[in-house]
């Protein structure tokens, strides 16, 4: 019960109130998303300008106003219904703490793109920012209703998908920084723009020992895979990527991948390398052939999310392969030739060793003239 005459009033110290609360019709659109998460240019940092003394800085955006509040407790039963996000339904249902400066979700359930998960969260609101801790799992999701959350490029993505994501974001009157442990994977679906085959046949036509034998029409895989798997950390200015295995339909290859990309920054190189096996033969005897080995090295660079080819790492990789390939053998062979001349020296010994002890025993067994008539004989000596 509230006193309007009481003395030193606080809010918080009411008592907890709960709060049930239904949600719904609210939609996110794939643009706004992405423009969230990447900026405006979908990954391209803010484009410089100059100021009237002539240094370049960066276009800047108003100060955002950060919220903070007294609260007493409350506890919150929310029902979220048709929230859709790019074109799939989040529907979810959890309960909720606020207080004083942080809101909690204590358990949320939640289906989204035909699959399921649940969500931990925490955000604690100050002057200088609201930080923002996430722990969420999923599975069996259909991969296609997390395109408003990838970068532009992936015209279609298809499969099923299992992952877990923890981390925080950061955000402060003058930017929104992240920072998510990912780890993800998914069967039987496809990368339409994963250009592995372009890649690949490229690398092939820059290899003068196989640009004659191999090119495009021999690289059997394309987006569709079997299973993908993708491990990493993911920064507002860097994503690391320390695992993305990657096997084609039918087992028709295998990539094994890792490396690191800046997708606001426009002029670090990010580079990925990746480890290409062809599974039915075609390509990797051919490797395996010229080059001592059934793997083709390939490095990718570029700004951004722009990856192209690095045609001399290829090139020089498997250059220093073929030559420990052929060293490698040579050694066999000079091995193989001192292994037959030393059995061919242990024969000889062997040989005149037995023609010794004949001789000898022939002598005591004969003694004197008729042994070595006998040896005259038989060794014309």
């Amino acid at each position: 019960k509230l006193d309007p005459n009481m003395k030193n009033f606080k809010v918080q110290d009411l008592g907890p109130i709960n709060v049930a609360l239904n949600v719904a019709g609210i939609e996110f659109s794939e643009k706004m998303i992405k423009e969230n998460i990447y900026g405006k240019n979908a990954g391209q940092a803010p484009k410089e300008s100059t100021d009237s003394t002539g240094v370049a800085n960066s276009t800047k955006t108003p100060p955002r106003v950060i919220p903070t509040f007294e609260s007493p407790v409350v506890n919150m039963n929310m029902n979220l219904k048709k929230i859709k996000i790019g074109n799939e339904d989040f529907n979810a249902k959890g309960a909720f703490k606020i207080s004083s400066n942080r809101f909690e979700t204590e358990s949320l359930d939640f289906s989204f793109a035909e699959g399921s998960g649940k969500i931990k969260h925490l955000s604690t609101f100050a002057k200088a920012g609201i930080k923002t801790t996430l722990d969420f799992g999923l599975k069996n999701l259909n991969i296609n209703g997390m395109r408003p959350f990838l970068p532009n490029g992936f015209s279609k993505i298809s499969g099923r998908a299992n992952g877990s994501v923890v981390g925080e974001v950061n955000m402060t009157p003058t930017n929104m920084l992240y920072s998510f442990n990912v780890k993800a994977d998914a069967y039987k679906g496809e990368l339409k723009d994963f250009n592995l085959k372009e890649y690949v046949g490229g690398m092939l036509q820059k290899i003068p020992m196989l640009k004659d034998k191999a090119g495009n029409k021999d690289v059997n895989v394309n987006g569709n895979f079997d299973k993908l798997v993708m491990i990493g950390k993911f920064d507002t200015n860097h994503y690391q990527i320390t695992t993305f295995d990657f096997i084609g339909m039918n087992n028709s290859a295998q990539v094994n991948g890792h490396g690191d990309l800046y997708p606001t920054s426009q002029t670090q190189q990010g580079v990925f390398e990746v480890d290409f096996e062809d599974k039915t033969g075609k390509i990797s005897g051919l490797l395996q052939q010229h080059a001592g080995t059934k793997i083709l090295p390939m490095r990718l660079t570029g700004i951004g999310f722009a990856l192209s080819p690095d045609y001399e790492y290829t090139i020089k990789k498997l250059a220093m392969g073929a030559l420990k390939a052929k060293t490698n053998m040579v050694k066999e062979k000079v091995k193989e030739k001192v292994q037959e001349a030393i059995k061919e020296k242990a024969k000889q010994q062997l040989e005149s060793g037995a023609q010794s002890a004949l001789k000898d025993k022939a002598k005591s067994m004969l003694g004197g003239e008729g042994a070595k008539k006998m040896f005259k004989g038989l060794f014309g000596k």
